[in-house]
């Protein structure tokens, strides 16, 4: 079998736009990404198991994406002191990102998200529409005056624990808001270093899929990638068959 002019040009479209689709692909989600309001979400105290603080991750991301938030934990415990690794990493995001519209804290976290409102400019409070504290007793919806959604959750019968698991439960049959993809984004802090500006530890961004909507995106990426690899494998095959007809010839 030899390979013309006519049957090289569909088989070379084929190629480029199978290559082509998951590139794209990407960088829709990444604009999407990058025009998506942020959740920040802080944990609570650590203890032997999670060194890096209590909280149901799962729930609080669903949480935010049922939202139309992008929900990013920051990966330290919540620790109830003023200068706290977790409150400096918090106010340096917020300082830093126009986009974090919204704070969620847990237990620990929530006393810290109290602290965080006290450091706000006006402008940024302003920005910070939705304030979520769960499993944190003593905070109260006056602890954020400004115009912020105030959330306020006691502790389940269910338990501590069970909170956000629980919360993220009472949206049942509210309708969820239209995001095709969502992704977990864990803030820790990269190293002792302090960063230059606020004297806060400088942080880095690592980036895991952790929702439905992340898992329906990545699903079809993964199907078009394999269509590619079908296609060259096809071409690959065809070629050999060309040089093999030629040498036979």
């Amino acid at each position: 079998m030899i390979i013309n002019k006519s049957t090289w040009a569909p088989m070379a479209v084929l190629l480029i736009t199978a290559i082509s689709l998951p590139a794209l692909g990407m960088q829709d989600q990444a604009r999407a990404d990058q025009s998506t309001a942020v959740m920040l979400i802080l944990r609570g105290i650590a203890n032997s198991e999670n060194p890096r603080g209590q909280l149901d991750d799962g729930a609080a991301l669903e949480f935010a994406r049922r939202l139309g938030f992008r929900g990013e934990v920051l990966d330290v415990a919540g620790e109830t002191r003023a200068r706290s690794p977790q409150v400096g990493m918090a106010l340096d995001r917020i300082h830093q990102d126009e986009k974090v519209a919204a704070i969620y804290g847990f237990s620990a976290g929530g006393y810290n998200v109290r602290r965080i409102w006290k450091e706000l400019t006006a402008e940024e409070r302003e920005r910070i529409g939705k304030v979520i504290v769960v499993g944190s007793p003593g905070v109260a919806r006056t602890d954020f005056p400004g115009k912020a959604e105030v959330v306020i959750k006691e502790d389940p019968p269910a338990g501590h624990l069970a909170g956000p698991k629980i919360l993220l439960e009472s949206l049942d049959g509210e309708p969820a808001a239209p995001r095709d993809a969502a992704k977990l984004t864990t803030l820790a802090p990269a190293s002792s270093a302090m960063s230059s500006a606020g004297g806060t530890p400088a942080v880095r961004a690592t980036l895991s899929y952790g929702s439905v909507g992340g898992s329906r995106n990545r699903t079809s990426r993964d199907v078009i990638a394999r269509q590619a690899n079908r296609a060259v494998k096809r071409v690959t095959r065809a070629k050999r068959t060309a040089r093999s007809s030629r040498t036979t010839d």
